[in-house]
């Protein structure tokens, strides 16, 4: 079943691939894009770094009124809004590399053992 999707997927990309604007928002089946945890890591890095400098421009242009700090704070400010969106679009998959039933048997146990007390000694 999982085969037949993968070559409709692939002969779709064939038929549509020199169509204008057919794949925007889409990728190639080939090709899709990869949610790692490096990429994540390395987002969320590089909202660390911007969000100081955008506090510090803030600082600077609202409480010592220095004026020509505004073009600083809609810079850093915008790198901010763009890194918390990159941030929150390549956060990873955890479950990655694990087969579905794998996960759906680790939620069952957990939720049975929600269900039951831990048995103690004088139970018996």
């Amino acid at each position: 079943m999982r085969d037949n999707d993968e070559m409709e997927k692939i002969q779709e990309w064939q038929e549509h691939q020199y169509n204008p604007l057919y794949w925007v928002n889409r990728f190639s089946p080939l090709f899709p894009p990869k949610r790692t945890r490096g990429s994540w890591i390395t987002s969320l890095i590089g909202l660390f770094l911007n969000l100081p400098a955008f506090l510090a421009f803030c600082w600077s242009y609202f409480v010592e009124s220095n004026s020509t700090a505004l073009p600083f704070v809609l810079i850093f400010g915008a790198l901010c809004v763009v890194m918390v969106f990159l941030a929150i679009r390549l956060k990873p998959d955890f479950n990655q590399g694990k087969s579905q039933t794998e996960v759906e048997k680790r939620t069952r146990i957990k939720n049975r053992k929600k269900k039951f007390p831990k048995r103690r000694k004088d139970y018996s």
